[in-house]
């Protein structure tokens, strides 16, 4: 069944993910599932960072006047950049990762549970904890490197936009 997992010797665990059986180390997790870090959107925006969480990539830009809209197809690419609407994020919005009781209203309409959004988008349930999300509360703006929500997608009353691009670190 999909999802199912069994521990094999020497700290080797089998999982069934969409067709494929994935061998991972269990102590090789980017991240502790418990641990709860979030940083804030307009510090990350004001400081010009470039955001290494947890082998992961993340530099958000504000741009003002002509931009371009980039959105390319899949969920497995190492590089993947998403433009939103900086007007529309909350001034108490951070960047963290997905919790239970996440909602996520998706680009073009229709409001999801996180987990179900991720189940439709095929991805992994190793992989979901440890995708970046931007967040205001439990509602999901950003599923990093993945979905923008309606709410912040760009429109014709757009000024700018914020540019989000996740890249693998050492890809």
């Amino acid at each position: 069944e999909n999802g199912s997992a069994i521990d094999l010797p020497f700290n080797v665990t089998a999982e069934k993910e969409y067709g494929f059986i994935t061998l991972r180390n269990r102590q090789n997790h980017l991240r502790d599932l418990t641990e709860d870090i979030s940083v804030s959107l307009s510090q990350a925006l004001k400081d010009k960072e470039q955001l290494h969480i947890f082998g992961l990539s993340l530099i958000i830009e504000k741009i003002n006047g002509e931009f371009h809209r980039n959105r390319s197809k899949g969920s497995s690419q190492i590089s993947r950049t998403l433009c939103a609407d900086p007007d529309k994020f909350p001034s108490t919005s951070v960047i963290r990762f997905s919790r239970d009781g996440d909602i996520f209203k998706k680009f073009g309409g229709g409001t999801k549970k996180l987990c179900d959004f991720f189940t439709d988008k095929k991805i992994e349930r190793r992989l979901r904890r440890e995708i970046p999300v931007i967040a205001d509360g439990n509602k999901i703006l950003t599923v990093v490197g993945v979905e923008i929500s309606d709410d912040v997608r760009i429109d014709q009353n757009s000024s700018g936009a914020l540019k989000i691009i996740r890249e693998a670190i050492n890809e």
